[in-house]
């Protein structure tokens, strides 16, 4: 059942009461307050600060998006976290926006890429609208899952997408110039400072059980940080949402074995930063495709190499991901959102050329065409509703022509997991997924039994 909420300024809000336990009295914040809010921290030095209105309002995953319209013509952004109510806005919360802000104010003072400016944040609700938030500066721009399929603008649309997906490259480039000892956040030690930070913790969030609460809001939980890649990728193990393929298995035993064959150097690791969704509507750009923002990039924190800056933006290998792939519907002109396998694969070689062009002799270079694979298996080890889509799909490529005549990738599936697969056959299928995922004999190795005895 549909409710509305009269926030001020004569735009009244609509929305299904599954999101009050979601959204809780956030979803109450008067437009008001929003707009004196941001006035202050957009007009800091102001003896008379302007007029404005909320012009839209976006309730997201995690965050309500406030877009404020000064009379002056400036606008300016306001996010509220969904679980800023109540006691749900804990320290570890409290730490990951810390962290976001710090983050981001990094990237500004050691790249050009175009993420926001924080103007003004709170981690505390005693303040004008009784809620943590960010302040930020507004990016010019339309998504970029508006542009990819609007062949109505004044640029022809392959010229566009070329366009934009070089201008990614670009700005992605640059986040090869920060190396970090630890997987983990940053945060920092002093205000402002941008040299002085720690890594703490990681966080993951996992979401509420649908079938009891419709839209809850997602639930955080922390581990690390961490000096090991695989370390990392194990403590992310979550427990798969059911699906009615999955049967009863968490597949831990396929996991556990890609996991093993994932890159990792043989001493001490570095590792980076990168974009935590690297998507489409994260994504801003002018007329002609060229990047003018980067949005998004809630629980941002430092990665392994062969998941971070060199690796493929996730709309051009949606064939890996086998429940979304090819669902969403045509753009204008009934232009499809979905490229072909065929056309996908060529969209992958365009940025794979322009990201070698501009980190020459970068070794994270060599992870670059496999990245896809990669974050496909991160995400079903993290507990994606579709790892047992991904996990045939890894299956499946890695075989090819091989494929046993009598079984699927499903029947090796539940082989392995029952400890029930042919010898001969378990021994293909190692030596096919490690040419799949470039492992070299020469690679750092732990005996398995030890590596995850704790798991």
């Amino acid at each position: 059942m549909a409710s509305s909420v009269d926030c001020g300024y004569g735009l009244e809000i609509e929305y299904d009461e599954d999101y009050k336990k979601c959204f809780g009295p956030t979803l109450d914040i008067s437009f008001a307050s929003i707009v004196s809010l941001a006035a202050k921290a957009n007009f800091p030095n102001s003896q008379s600060l302007p007029g404005g209105q909320v012009v839209n309002r976006h309730l997201g995953y995690s965050n309500i998006v406030h877009i404020i319209e000064f009379d002056c013509g400036k606008k300016s952004i306001v996010r509220v976290p969904a679980h800023g109510w109540g006691n749900k806005f804990d320290q570890r919360h409290k730490d990951s926006l810390r962290s976001q802000v710090f983050t981001l104010q990094l990237i500004r003072s050691k790249t050009s890429i175009p993420v926001p400016e924080i103007l003004d944040f709170s981690t505390e609700s005693s303040n004008i609208i009784g809620a943590p938030y960010m302040v930020m500066s507004f990016l010019p721009g339309q998504s970029l899952g508006h542009m990819w399929t609007d062949a109505s603008g004044p640029t022809y649309l392959e010229t566009r997408r070329l366009r934009s997906l070089d201008t990614v490259a670009e700005a992605m480039s640059q986040l090869a110039s920060l190396k970090f000892d630890k997987i983990g956040i940053l945060l920092p030690k002093h205000v402002h400072d941008p040299e002085s930070f720690e890594i703490g913790p990681c966080g993951f969030f996992e979401a509420s059980d649908e079938s009891s609460q419709p839209n809850s809001s997602p639930q955080r939980r922390e581990t690390g940080p961490f000096k090991s890649s695989r370390d990392y990728m194990w403590a992310s193990y979550g427990a798969s949402e059911t699906d009615f393929m999955s049967g009863s298995f968490n597949y831990e035993k396929t996991l556990k074995q890609l996991i093993s064959y994932l890159p990792q150097d043989t001493l001490d690791e570095t590792f980076v930063l990168t974009h935590p969704c690297l998507d489409l509507e994260n994504i801003l750009v002018d007329e002609e495709g060229n990047l003018t923002g980067m949005i998004d990039w809630d629980n941002v924190h430092t990665v392994p190499e062969f998941l971070g800056y060199a690796r493929l933006p996730s709309w051009i290998w949606r064939d890996w991901d086998p429940l979304m792939y090819g669902v969403e519907e045509a753009g204008p002109l009934d232009i499809p959102k979905e490229g072909s396998p065929e056309q996908l694969a060529q969209y992958r070689n365009h940025y794979s050329d322009k990201l070698r062009d501009l980190l020459k002799g970068d070794h994270c270079l060599e992870y670059l065409l496999r990245s896809h694979i990669f974050t496909s298996i991160a995400s079903a080890v993290g507990g994606d509703i579709s790892r047992f889509l991904i996990l045939s799909k890894v299956i499946t490529e890695a075989l090819g022509d091989d494929m046993p005549e009598d079984m699927n990738a499903w029947d090796i599936l539940f082989s392995i997991e029952k400890d029930e697969l042919d010898g001969k056959i378990e021994d293909l299928l190692n030596e096919k997924l490690k040419a799949l995922l470039g492992w070299q004999d020469d690679d750092y190795r732990v005996d398995l039994e030890i590596l995850f005895a704790s798991a």
